[in-house]
């Protein structure tokens, strides 16, 4: 992974707030253990990593098309 330096959004706080949130979605495995550092592994909500967006991640097209495509439950 190419970040550097990143700095970790106020999810507790992001969550209080908007309460009518009911899922995390990752975008690769770096947020998703960034994310367990900052909330510990008993969520409240469901947390789901998905494959990363960048074009250097191998999986295809179609495939992270349809891992993608489980937003679309939480979707109101």
């Amino acid at each position: 992974s190419e970040i550097r330096n990143e700095e970790a959004n106020q999810i507790e706080e992001l969550l209080e707030e908007y309460p009518n949130i009911h899922a995390i979605f990752c975008n690769g495995g770096k947020s998703y253990k960034n994310l367990q550092k900052i909330l510990g592994k008993n969520y409240k909500i469901p947390v789901f990593l998905l494959p990363s967006t960048s074009p250097l991640h191998t999986v295809s097209f179609e495939k992270k098309l349809e891992e993608w495509k489980r937003v679309l439950e939480f979707l109101e």
